[in-house]
């Protein structure tokens, strides 16, 4: 009778633990602080929320304490070519997650791609009129939010703890200040702010 119970148990951890592996999330977080409204963005599509604490992560005015938002996600929602509907929507984790960080291949997205890139680039236009107003950049001269920026061909692109990444596609808009089609911050290219 014991054997039973012990394959049981041992069945159970590991789905468990194979679930668990399977719905990790990263809590990569950022802040929008605009019009005295500082509110969290999580790369899953998370708002204006704490998914550690469970409480609310958008404060008005700005440095007051006061909440103004329990939680919000993104969702979104389209019709494919035989009118199918098709949802993406930020449950909270309650049934897994349909947004990661990071490009699709092929269609598909692997965990450890999706590791790289759970970073969230953030650039004001400070950063950049600062950048604008030297005339030559360096690597020490230059926002690392401008010099990783994850923008097609830059070699300085960096997603979480510093790893690099390769980036052959277009990704993230830029000026293209030397027309070469590569971002370059070097060169005097920069986030393209919209």
């Amino acid at each position: 009778m014991a054997r039973p119970f012990l394959y049981a148990t041992l069945s159970t951890i590991l789905l468990y633990g194979t679930t668990a592996f399977a719905q990790s999330t990263f809590m990569t977080k950022e802040y929008v602080d605009v019009n005295n409204v500082k509110s969290a963005i999580l790369v899953h599509g998370d708002l204006n929320w704490n998914p550690v604490s469970l409480g609310s992560d958008c404060e008005f005015p700005t440095g007051s304490g006061v909440s103004v938002s329990s939680a919000t996600t993104l969702w979104m929602a389209g019709f494919d070519q035989q009118a199918q509907l098709h949802v993406s929507a930020q449950t909270f984790r309650q049934t897994g997650n349909d947004f990661w960080p990071g490009p699709l291949e092929n269609g598909s997205l692997n965990m450890a791609t999706s590791t790289k890139w759970a970073k969230i680039w953030k650039v004001n236009f400070f950063d950049i009129n600062t950048y604008l107003a030297q005339s030559i950049h360096t690597i020490n001269n230059t926002p690392d939010a401008i010099l990783e920026w994850p923008a097609k061909g830059n070699p300085y692109a960096k997603g979480v703890y510093d790893s690099s990444l390769t980036i052959t596609t277009d990704m993230a808009p830029f000026v293209d200040a030397d027309s070469d089609g590569v971002y370059d911050p070097l060169k005097g290219d920069y986030p393209e702010i919209k």
